[in-house]
């Protein structure tokens, strides 16, 4: 009986240190995260994505949601279509006009851009961290829903 005590108090011991050490683990990622919130992460990484994305959610705070930066984006889509995969920075700028048609627009419910964006964002963020090439299926599907969405714009 004494042993299965003992048992039991060790075991919740090591849980409450282990969770007690994940959540400083995660406090440290957390205030490092914030640390370096003003230092430009890496090309070709999750982190670069995020940081496009709260580029865009910024922008759109500040300045709001506009015609002219609408059309800035689809002029750029359709001039550069499909070789938005050409570099990094082609890439992420295509990345940056697709999260800005998707989260700027579908907050006004306008399905036309929004869908546009969400198609340019699934086309670019795999191959652009080299998950996907643009050879694939799947690449090559969001190209043609990009292309089909240009068309319809115009």
């Amino acid at each position: 009986m004494k042993k299965s005590l003992a048992i039991i108090y060790f075991s919740l011991f090591l849980l409450l240190t282990s969770c007690s050490l994940a959540k400083n683990s995660e406090y440290e990622k957390n205030n490092n995260t914030e640390m370096s919130k003003n230092e430009i992460p890496s090309s070709n990484t999750d982190e670069m994505l995020i940081y496009i994305q709260n580029q865009v959610q910024e922008d759109i705070e500040i300045n709001g949601v506009f015609d002219d930066k609408r059309d800035e984006a689809i002029n750029f889509l359709n001039k550069n279509y499909p070789n938005y995969f050409d570099n990094n920075e082609t890439m992420e700028k295509t990345y940056y006009y697709g999260c800005y048609l998707s989260k700027g627009y579908s907050n006004y419910n306008i399905k036309e851009y929004t869908l546009l964006g969400v198609d340019v964002c699934n086309a670019i963020k795999d191959v652009y961290r080299g998950l996907d090439k643009v050879e694939s299926d799947r690449t090559q599907l969001n190209l043609e829903f990009i292309k089909e969405n240009l068309v319809r714009l115009e």
